[in-house]
């Protein structure tokens, strides 16, 4: 698997990512692709759109019109706005990094909120954005949207973890409450199975330690009675 890169693209972006990844030079753009392009691991296109702040507030239209001639479908188009927008009374202000420094670039009579609504209409229209404030930045995201991209689905952890209390809509109220209970940490077919004896929420909180622990056995009995506040 490798990137390939536009021949316009800047020299320090491409020896970044040639640090972590294999990298074929070519001319994308004149091909009809955007500046980076790459396949997932289920082996869709991938392409990074990377426009520095300053030309989208200049060029919109034109931007868009890159953007709409490069989208191939079915695939995934990434507009990568790179710089630093600071909202002025005039419109906006574009800054750039030197070293650790902001040091003022650009000038623009467009609106910040207007800037944020087109923001927000490309992403409505399929588009996904992601924002840097460097040329290093901007590689560092590349690279990391490629090698995430590499991973098959089952791989990914991001909105699989720590969301045992949210489990799901579930028909019975009494099952939701006692998985709400955070630090008693009941799962569902435990929740399911006190409900299935007690009946209601309240006479679980209520039941005696000797009632519950032939469901909840000795650790997680103890968890229940201290979550509710009776240990």
């Amino acid at each position: 698997m490798s990137i390939s890169v536009d021949v316009a693209e800047p020299e320090v972006i491409v020896k970044l990512l040639s640090q972590s990844a294999e990298i074929n030079v070519m001319a994308l753009n004149i091909e009809g692709y955007a500046d980076y392009i790459f396949t997932d691991s289920s082996g869709k296109l991938v392409q990074i759109e990377r426009e520095q702040v300053s030309t989208i507030l200049s060029r919109t239209i034109q931007i868009e019109d890159e953007i709409r001639r490069h989208y191939h479908e079915p695939g995934t188009m990434i507009l990568l706005s790179e710089g630093l927008v600071v909202p002025e009374a005039f419109g906006c202000l574009v800054q750039r990094i030197a070293g650790r420094t902001l040091i003022d670039e650009f000038v623009s009579k467009t609106r910040y909120e207007a800037l944020i609504a087109w923001f927000w209409q490309i992403q409505e229209h399929g588009v996904e954005l992601i924002q840097t404030l460097s040329p290093k930045a901007s590689a560092i995201a590349i690279s990391s949207i490629y090698h995430n991209a590499q991973k098959l689905d089952e791989e990914h952890k991001t909105f699989r973890r720590h969301y045992k209390p949210i489990v799901g809509w579930h028909p019975n109220r009494y099952i939701v409450s006692l998985m709400g209970l955070a630090e008693a940490e009941l799962g569902e077919k435990r929740a399911t199975e006190l409900i299935e004896k007690f009946g209601t929420f309240y006479r679980v909180m209520t039941a005696s330690e000797d009632e519950l622990m032939p469901i909840l056995k000795y650790s997680a009995t103890k968890k229940l009675l201290k979550a509710i506040g009776r240990m």
